[in-house]
């Protein structure tokens, strides 16, 4: 006979993955991986206080477009010295810059797709040119790592961009639909 087993909530994603010195200690490369994902960590951060300070993105843009907090948003842009972003944490960032500047995916079908959808392949940022879009896309994925290139070059369909950004929304709101 089967044993009932209560549902257990799954586990939410978080912004940040404390640095643990336990584990510096007693894990070879867990220091030199700390500072691979740290470094990785302030490049995006910057990346992200480019697109407020340079191409005047607002907060709430973000909001908006992914469900991100002004608070939650804040530890995007400073992160504690003892902290580095988790993976879900850049994915989740990622996507939702690329839903607000959809011309950073050079992919022709997603150029498509967005018209046929949207009315416009046309991002929150005005007067961009091909240039500016090129050096912001070359800096996204400068900043996004494997990620950032995959972003911007394998997706097809506004559909599918939208699918990941509400994976990651489901990833960061608790079931009662409050966010994280």
């Amino acid at each position: 006979m089967k044993k009932k087993t209560k549902n257990k909530p799954r586990t939410k994603a978080t912004i940040y993955i404390k640095y643990d010195a336990e584990k510096a200690e007693n894990l070879i490369g867990y220091a030199t991986r700390w500072g691979i994902r740290r470094s990785e960590t302030l490049n995006i951060s910057r990346f992200i206080r480019m697109l407020i300070e340079k191409y005047d993105i607002t907060k709430s843009a973000f909001h908006e477009t992914s469900g991100i907090h002004n608070m939650a948003f804040n530890k995007y842009q400073n992160v504690p010295d003892n902290c580095c972003l988790s993976t879900e944490a850049i994915e989740r960032i990622a996507v939702c810059i690329l839903l607000l500047e959809p011309p950073l995916n050079e992919d022709p079908d997603f150029e498509v797709d967005c018209v046929k959808k949207k009315g416009g392949f046309r991002g929150v940022i005005a007067n961009m040119s091909k240039k500016d879009i090129d050096d912001m896309r070359e800096e996204f994925r400068k900043a996004f790592g494997t990620f950032g290139f995959y972003l911007t070059l394998s997706i097809k369909s506004l559909d599918e961009l939208n699918e990941m950004n509400v994976f990651y929304f489901n990833e960061f709101t608790n079931v009662n639909g409050k966010l994280k």
